[in-house]
Parts: structure tokens; C-alpha cells; sequence
């Protein structure tokens, strides 16, 4: 049987009575050709996305982060640090008042600068303009005459023997006048052996002169400078040394520089461990009108290279002279 062909198909008919007879009928056909049905994919379970756990990293504690140890910064110089520092009197401290007049103002170290004249006082300015606003204490004379000395003070036992000794002192001419005493520096046995800075408008006008009595025997009045006048700023210095030499400094500015005048000869034996402010013979020649900021006593000849850069610069930043 071909592979196209189906099994005969047999009728059974009844002839003769009931003799039955078999007719076998070819019948040739073709199986119809059925196109196949597509084999039907099982449907796929829907795919799902698995969202992966997600891995849970312990928390850490952040560790502190370490506070970064400060670079010290340079130590601001101050003229404590200068070499054999004997005391220094700055107007923002140590100062004692009634009301705005000046009772005593006390150094670094202690030593108390004193009223010559209890009844007439300097007066206190906590942050004078003409200072870049800091404080100062103002001599002011009112009626000044020679042998009367209205304001002045004074500050004793700053040695102890014969040593080098150097007085600064930063001010202000308030009103120039005819010898009348800025800063002195004296010995207290004999009483009139003395250097002084004073200021004079005759003779040689709008001057300051160095006054020494009693160490330098035959002079007595040296000029310094004659660029003065009202107003003027002032860095004043007078250095003694036990080899004889005095030395007078004078500048309109924080730069003192070399010395304005030099007297050599004088005498080696001087002691000076008394300091005044606003006279320069005691009550004989009192002071002109000016104010003071800051006053310094070294056993010690004149600064020089770092130590003197760095007192001016201090001086330049802190008043803006």
C-alpha cells in the first residue's frame, strides 16, 4: 500500500437468496494534505526579575577626624623682650586714675612713675586719634614758669651701680616752648648730674637740644634737630655709656637711626637711676605741652640691628608714625 492510499473500502450485497458476495472496490484517493498546525510553544512563564538583595554594608562609624595640631605663630614682639630690659611703661596699662588724671602709671616690671606735683596731674586720653586711636597721657601745663613746675613725673631706683643705660621715649609736642623739659634722666647722688631733651624757640627756633649738667663738664646745650613744630611726632632716645660717651637720638618717625648728637669725655662714674618726664632740671625748667604713649629704661647702650628693626616696627605698626 502506497503511502498516499487508504484501505479498500467493502459493501456487502445480498443476490441469489442470501448468498452474499463480496465486490471489493478499489477506491484510490489521496489523503488530503493537511498543512501541519504550527507546533504551539508553551507559553513561557512570564520571566520575572529577581531584584537582587542588596548587600547591606555594616554602617562604620566615621572615625573623628583628628584636629590638626596649630602652628604656633610667631611670638608678637614687644619691647619686654629687649636686652637688659629695666622696665617699660606702655599708656594702656598700669595706669591709675581719678576721674581722667593720671596717679601713678606702673611699668612692666614694677617701677611706678609718680606725680613731681600731686595737685596738678596729667590727664588720661583712653584712645587718642593723634594715636591711632590708642591711649595716652597728656602733660598739660597751664601756667608754667620757671621754678614752678605744674606737671611732671617722676620714677627712681631704676639702678642699682654704675652701668650702661639707654631712656626712650615716644611723644607728641602739643605747644613748642622756650626751654621747657621733654624727658631727664638723672642721678640721684649728686642731684645735678643729669641728661635731658628739651625743646626751644630762640636762638635756633622750632629745635630740641640735649642738656647735660654736671657729666660732661663745659657744655650744656647741644643741638639735636630743628624740624619741630606743633604736631610733630617724636621718638626720642638718650644713651650713656660707662666708657664716657652720651648720645642724644631724635626722629620725627619710628626710625631713630644714628645718634643725633655724640658728647665723648664724660664721665664714667655716672649713675643714672632716676627718669623724669616733663621737666629737665626738676621744678627749675618744667615741661612743654605734649603727650606720651610709651617709655622704655634699658641697662643697656642703644639697640641695634634686630633688636632696634624690631622696636621700630613695633612702634610703626601699633601708632602709625
Amino acid at each position: 500500500m502506497k503511502a498516499n492510499e487508504v484501505k479498500p473500502l467493502f459493501k456487502e450485497f445480498d443476490f441469489e437468496g442470501n448468498r452474499k458476495y463480496w465486490v471489493y472496490y478499489p477506491i484510490s484517493r489521496k489523503r488530503p494534505t493537511t498543512t501541519p498546525e504550527p507546533a504551539v510553544s508553551p507559553t513561557p512563564t512570564p520571566t520575572q526579575t529577581v531584584t537582587p538583595t542588596p548587600t547591606v554594608t555594616p554602617t562604620q562609624t566615621p572615625s573623628a577626624t583628628p584636629t590638626p595640631t596649630p602652628t604656633p605663630s610667631a611670638a608678637v614682639w614687644s619691647p619686654s623682650q629687649m636686652t637688659n630690659l629695666q622696665d617699660w611703661w606702655r599708656a594702656d596699662t598700669g595706669v591709675s586714675l581719678t576721674g581722667s588724671d593720671v596717679d601713678s602709671w606702673e611699668g612692666y616690671n614694677g617701677n611706678v612713675i609718680s606725680p613731681l606735683n600731686t595737685s596738678k596731674k596729667a590727664s588720661y586720653d583712653a584712645a587718642d586719634t593723634d594715636w591711632n586711636g590708642e591711649p595716652s597721657i597728656t602733660i598739660n601745663p597751664t601756667n608754667e614758669t620757671n621754678g614752678t613746675i605744674e606737671v611732671g613725673y617722676t620714677t627712681e631706683s631704676l639702678s642699682s651701680g654704675i652701668s650702661d643705660k639707654t631712656f626712650y621715649m615716644v611723644c607728641k609736642i602739643d605747644n613748642l616752648q622756650n626751654e621747657k623739659g621733654l624727658f631727664l634722666m638723672k642721678a640721684d647722688d649728686p642731684d645735678t648730674s643729669r641728661m635731658a631733651i628739651l625743646t626751644r624757640t630762640t636762638g635756633t627756633p622750632n629745635s630740641l637740644y640735649g642738656f647735660n649738667y654736671a657729666i660732661l663738664p663745659g657744655t650744656s646745650y647741644t643741638t639735636l634737630n630743628t624740624d619741630n613744630t606743633n604736631g610733630s611726632y617724636l621718638f626720642v632716645a638718650m644713651s650713656y655709656s660707662t666708657s664716657g660717651d652720651m648720645n642724644w637720638y631724635s626722629s620725627n618717625s619710628s626710625t631713630l637711626g644714628s645718634p643725633t648728637k655724640t658728647l665723648t669725655g664724660a664721665s664714667t662714674t655716672f649713675v643714672a637711676d632716676e627718669m623724669e618726664i616733663g621737666s629737665y632740671v626738676g621744678a627749675i625748667k618744667p615741661s612743654s605741652k605734649f603727650s606720651v604713649v610709651e617709655v622704655i629704661s634699658v641697662d643697656n647702650t642703644i639697640a641695634t640691628g634686630t633688636e632696634l628693626t624690631n622696636l621700630q616696627n613695633y612702634l610703626n605698626t601699633r601708632y602709625g608714625i
